[in-house]
């Protein structure tokens, strides 16, 4: 066996998620041993998303095969897909080498004359040489993009997209899982949740982090019953997002809502690892693509409580982040006194670092006795029914300068900021609508 073989073949049994990328064909592999390794290997990667030794070794058959698979898994380490596809390249080059000499040897017993010769080394180059980038296929116009009937779709209206992976994050003992679960149940009943519309669908609930009897009494409490849930304890247990077997998720029902609790535990890598975070959140990537949307339960770090634990790679690879914190009734600022979570506390739920889709916020309540969130009174709320009676008082649209000329005055707001977001807050709550009128912007009650 060459050593390049070995250097191919060995990491595919240690990390056979390699066989996804797609590069390695049997033929590329000189012994007829070799090849019925990796097509065995392959076929039952195929099937479980896993290898199987022991099992790989009664398949393949004949003298010694269990000491050689051992021999080849003997001192593996880990390696990277670019340092893999490295490997898969000497080896591909080895391979067409090796034909390159077979076709001279033809032609010089005359096997094969030179065009027959030439017509065989063309089609050897063709069908291993590198796949090309067909840039008529890849490219679009954006009148093409406009006529895609595509829209931005949410679970939960502005605050969980569809189809896009979104970390939550809060210190721990804050409410996240219970939070969690709520959002699970309103999805799957169809139910509002804090006065926000929901569009129902399947949810699995992957839990990594609760023992069964905690996790069965939050459910009880909550009267959880349509939610689907995959816990450590069944068998087979839910695989970890970096682990081979972790195609299995795109078997859940289609368009399921996914909630990882927690993503921490729901992988073996180095979170603080760019490269370990970047290949975890590529996986949620793949399952986005297919439909699935994504919920990352996240700790915060003991050493700021605002802030997720881990590499930026999390964040800057999810498409939206919520973060749940407590904050004072009076002011409205966020505290961070670790204490236990009580009924006269109050939350800021909300968009925060990052998002592709509209910001959102709401106030909550938590209530420990029943394990439920509901919704609070908005700080605002004086001052937007205060703007949207104003204007509908005028009886006519209202330009902006109208508006912050009275908000000036009335309400003692001196920060245009400030009153824009105002306006924008009364629109989504549909106390408002605005239009554009040339370069202006007038407003009427909705």
């Amino acid at each position: 066996m060459s050593e390049i073989s070995q250097a191919v073949l060995s990491p595919l049994l240690y990390q056979p998620e390699f066989f996804e990328q797609a590069e390695v064909k049997s033929e590329f592999f000189e012994s007829e041993r070799e090849r019925k390794i990796f097509t065995a290997a392959q076929n039952q990667f195929q099937k479980t998303f896993s290898i199987d030794v022991a099992l790989l070794a009664s398949e393949v058959g004949g003298n010694g095969i269990g000491t050689f698979l051992g021999s080849l898994l003997s001192g593996v380490i880990k390696i990277s897909p670019a340092s893999f596809s490295e490997r898969v390249k000497k080896l591909k080059e080895e391979y067409l080498s090796h034909r390159l000499l077979r076709h001279a040897e033809d032609l010089r017993l005359k096997r094969l004359d030179y065009d027959e010769a030439a017509q065989k080394i063309g089609e050897d180059f063709q069908d291993y040489s590198s796949p090309k980038f067909d840039i008529e296929n890849s490219l679009k116009k954006g009148s093409e993009l406009q006529a895609l009937d595509l829209h931005v779709e949410y679970v939960i209206d502005k605050l969980l997209p569809a189809s896009s992976i979104t970390l939550f994050h809060g210190r721990g003992g804050l409410g996240k899982t219970w939070l969690s679960l709520q959002v699970g149940k309103a999805i799957i009943t169809g139910q509002e949740l804090f006065s926000l519309k929901t569009w129902p669908r399947s949810v699995v609930f992957i839990d990594f982090e609760n023992p069964l009897p905690m996790l069965i009494e939050r459910v009880r409490k909550l009267d959880i019953r349509d939610v689907l849930f995959w816990h450590l304890s069944a068998d087979p247990k839910p695989p970890k997002l970096d682990g081979p077997d972790y195609g299995l998720y795109k078997s859940l029902p289609p368009g399921s809502l996914l909630i990882f609790d927690s993503l921490r535990a729901a992988h073996d890598g180095d979170e603080n690892s760019s490269q370990d975070m970047a290949n975890v959140m590529g996986r949620c990537k793949e399952l986005r693509e297919a439909g699935f949307s994504i919920l990352l339960i996240h700790h915060t770090g003991k050493a700021d409580e605002r802030i997720y634990k881990g590499s930026t790679a999390i964040s800057d690879l999810a498409d939206h982040v919520l973060s749940l914190y407590k904050v004072r009734r009076n002011t409205y600022e966020e505290i961070d006194d670790g204490s236990e979570v009580g009924p006269e506390d109050l939350f800021h739920f909300g968009t925060r670092e990052k998002t592709r889709f509209e910001p959102v916020h709401v106030y909550l309540n938590f209530s420990p006795e029943a394990g439920t969130f509901t919704l609070a009174q908005d700080p605002d709320e004086e001052e937007l029914h205060a703007l949207s009676n104003f204007i509908r008082a005028a009886g006519q649209a209202l330009n902006q300068t109208e508006v912050f000329t009275w908000a000036k005055n009335e309400l003692g707001i001196g920060k245009k900021g400030r009153i824009v977001g105002l306006l924008a807050k009364a629109e989504r709550r549909q106390l408002l609508i605005s239009k554009k009128d040339g370069f202006r912007r007038l407003y009427e009650p909705f």
